[in-house]
């Protein structure tokens, strides 16, 4: 339901800051407010209650400032639709003003590691000043598609199977929310989820949390 990600993981006093786009960008603020900030970017298809396990063991310590990606958990879209890694970016920018001036490190997992690569050359001024350091989790520097097992057969298939998959699954949006709903209810979501998205430990509630944030958003 969608009510579960407006509550697990979630501050009780988050921010809003909006970005050049007019993307309404939903910032979880957690520790205290005087504590070394960390700013953390979450993948595709999830949103800013990644991080809770993050929260729970260094938001005593630590201020952590976490936001939805646009159009991901409760942060609303850019005015014209248009989604792209510089406009991230602008979001990553727009939470850094939030740190009361303090320098953050800043992490990304995935599409969130590509965010801050994106940032660190559109504001390679900032880096040393605002950003104190980098940490990137699974990620890539470029297309995935170039750097994913097997790329030489995706890139083959790229432009004749996997773009044309992308944009039917646009037209058919209502067909493809109903399919994930199922697939997360029959447990395929959870299966596939294991299979590729961590390493040899996981719990039930860290594994059902991830297969739910792919399917709601």
């Amino acid at each position: 339901r969608k009510g579960h990600e407006s509550t697990a993981g979630r501050s009780a006093t988050p921010q809003t800051v909006v970005t050049p786009a007019g993307a309404a960008v939903h910032v979880d603020t957690f520790g205290p407010a005087d504590a070394p900030p960390i700013v953390a970017i979450h993948g595709w298809g999830m949103d800013s209650t990644a991080w809770r396990y993050l929260r729970g063991k260094l938001g005593d310590r630590y201020r952590i400032l976490a936001p939805d990606l646009p159009g991901l958990g409760k942060s609303k879209g850019p005015s014209d639709g248009v989604y792209t890694l510089e406009r991230f970016a602008d979001v990553l920018a727009a939470t850094l003003q939030l740190t009361g001036g303090r320098p953050a490190v800043v992490m990304g997992h995935s599409i969130g590691g590509m965010t801050i690569q994106t940032y660190a050359r559109r504001f390679p001024e900032t880096m040393g000043s605002q950003v104190a350091g980098v940490v990137l989790m699974n990620t890539t520097y470029t297309n995935p598609i170039r750097t994913s097992v097997a790329s030489w057969l995706l890139r083959a298939l790229r432009w004749p199977l996997i773009e044309p998959m992308c944009r039917l699954q646009i037209w058919l949006n209502p067909l493809v929310w109903a399919q994930a709903w199922l697939s997360y209810l029959n447990g395929s979501s959870h299966l596939v989820m294991r299979l590729t998205g961590f390493g040899s430990a996981v719990t039930r509630e860290q594994l059902d949390h991830v297969a739910r944030l792919h399917t709601q958003n």
